[in-house]
């Protein structure tokens, strides 16, 4: 006989026991335990974290648009240098400061907070049912 097929014809290892059959079942279990976390939770969770990035983003940009372009802050410098006039005509001033902020862009902004909070709320909440005693 050869000596290149010498390996060959040794025997090979000795295979693992298998798990029995509960160890099995328990990982078979926790593999659909985590699957089910994935799709419940993790990917509606990443898809919402992912919308209000981009929402935050887009109302943000937006709201300092109007900012810059409105004249809130021209009152806001006013209401700095001139105290005395904004004093004596303060309940003018409001209203129209107010009349001059972006509530659209502000309401987009506050959204956006909300819904990441509850992406954030979805992904935190996860509590396996299955646990080893």
């Amino acid at each position: 006989m050869s000596r290149h097929a010498e390996p060959c014809l040794e025997a090979p290892p000795a295979a693992a026991a298998p798990a029995s059959l509960f160890e099995r079942v328990v990982d078979r279990i926790r593999l659909e335990e985590r699957r089910l976390f994935f799709r419940r939770r993790a990917l509606p969770g990443a898809i919402g974290a992912i919308a209000s990035a981009v929402m935050a983003a887009w109302a943000v940009s937006g709201t300092l648009d109007q900012l810059s372009s409105g004249g809130a802050a021209a009152f806001l410098s006013l209401a700095y240098t001139d105290t005395d006039m904004v004093l004596a005509y303060g309940r003018d001033f409001l209203e129209t400061a107010l009349e001059a902020l972006p509530v659209t862009g502000l309401i987009g902004v506050f959204s956006a907070c909300f819904i990441g909070l509850l992406s954030y709320a979805a992904l935190s909440s996860y509590e396996p049912r299955f646990q080893e005693r």
